[in-house]
């Protein structure tokens, strides 16, 4: 037994110290099973004799490597000394420690909005949700995509990570499935996303319908219903186990909402105090019934990039709610680079569609195409001639399921 345990020590600072040369080239979030088992020269499957997945294997390394460093110090010199090895770890391994830090999941956000309720945190969490993860599978269920690519042109080589994965249309159920399972992970854990408590506060920090029971205040239930995140109107209905149960319920004003109303049994709550961490807390003496409602001005609005961000300069991307909008050639042609957002042009919602990718809400633009048959030379003295368009925008999540097709989301201005 302890040949065996001092060989599979041996194979987890293996297959540790791949994954931190891969980390010093790309974030966590890139790095995949198949490429740290292939940089130590180990077949993939050997992985999950070791670890679950990817982060078991990160926390395994900084136990085994920081952590230790301060139980050998323990009782050997002052504790100064042990700090020092510690800081000294985390200079060494500077790029490791940014890459992990970096790249902390919906599961450290949950952690942070649990220990200090900061509406900032879950603004991320609900971004992340209605844009980033959903959208890795398809509609019916049935494919997946590996990665949230912002642009598709099919036919052009896709195979700027390495991967045969990174292609413009979802793919079928892999041989070892390890990413799409966390979709159903993530559903079992989402009421812990969306409520959390205190012995005398609720906090609602993302408005997804269903009840919650809490031990708050002898016990309490709150139904929240809404149409979100088409519409911005939402309302709970509280149902305290004692009449007259005095608590705070904590409502989350979003960091993309510039005119929220609140409102309890009809009328405009005088006694909410908007918070300086973005959330109205409401307090006061609840019965059963009691309603809140909030209205939230959900208009069109567009997102510019960092201007450092290379990619995106010049670029403009829509949003409205919490939903990133996407323009895909199924619905506005191919060529999708010859198309421009003009500045001054009015962005339109259009009325909700119950038969379109099972219901969205779509946004309407005027852009600008440029005629690419005038002039048919590679360089020319003259820029192309424009023609004004309607565009119409989906949801980002919701690309790709009426077939292969190009894609983009940062339009030109």
């Amino acid at each position: 037994m302890g040949k065996r345990y001092k060989t599979s020590e041996t194979t987890c600072q293996a297959i540790s110290g791949a994954l931190k040369q891969l980390m010093t080239q790309k974030p966590l979030e890139r790095i995949t099973v198949a490429e740290i088992m292939d940089t130590c020269g180990m077949r993939r499957q050997h992985f999950y004799y070791y670890f679950t997945d990817i982060y078991d294997l990160l926390r395994w390394t900084f136990e085994k490597e920081a952590l230790e460093l301060l139980q050998q110090q323990q009782g050997v010199s002052p504790w100064q000394n042990g700090f020092l090895h510690l800081f000294q770890y985390i200079n060494q391994n500077r790029a490791v420690c940014l890459c992990a830090l970096d790249s902390l999941g919906k599961e450290s956000l949950k952690q942070m909005l649990e220990a200090d309720p900061d509406a900032r945190y879950a603004d991320i969490l609900e971004r992340e949700i209605y844009n980033g993860t959903i959208s890795g599978m398809q509609l019916d269920g049935t494919k997946f995509f590996y990665i949230n690519q912002l642009e598709a042109n099919p036919g052009m080589p896709t195979n700027a990570y390495g991967e045969e994965e990174y292609t413009p249309e979802r793919i079928g159920w892999d041989d070892c499935a390890c990413c799409p399972p966390n979709l159903a992970r993530l559903m079992t854990s989402l009421g812990s996303y969306v409520w959390s408590s205190s012995e005398d506060t609720i906090y609602s920090h993302l408005f997804v319908g269903g009840t919650a029971s809490f031990e708050t205040a002898g016990g309490v239930k709150i139904a929240l219903t809404s149409k979100y995140p088409w519409n911005g109107s939402v309302t709970y209905t509280v149902e305290p186990e004692q009449a007259g149960a005095e608590f705070t319920l904590a409502v989350r004003y979003p960091g993309w909402c510039h005119q929220m109303q609140v409102k309890v049994n009809g009328i405009p709550v005088s006694g909410a105090v908007k918070t300086d961490k973005g959330y109205w807390m409401i307090q006061r003496s609840w019965q059963p019934g009691d309603t809140v409602s909030c209205e939230m001005e959900m208009e069109p609005e567009r997102v510019y990039a960092h201007p450092m961000v290379r990619a995106d300069a010049g670029c403009v991307a829509l949003r409205r709610g919490p939903i990133i909008y996407t323009f895909e050639g199924v619905d506005n042609g191919e060529d999708l680079q010859t198309l421009r957002i003009p500045r001054e042009a009015k962005i339109e919602a259009l009325p909700y569609q119950a038969d379109l990718l099972e219901g969205i809400v779509a946004l309407r633009v005027t852009g600008c195409r440029k005629k690419t048959a005038v002039n048919p030379a590679l360089y020319a003295e003259d820029a192309a001639p424009e023609e004004m368009v309607i565009l119409q925008a989906i949801p980002y999540y919701a690309w790709c399921n009426r077939g292969m097709t190009h894609m983009r989301v940062w339009m030109q201005e």
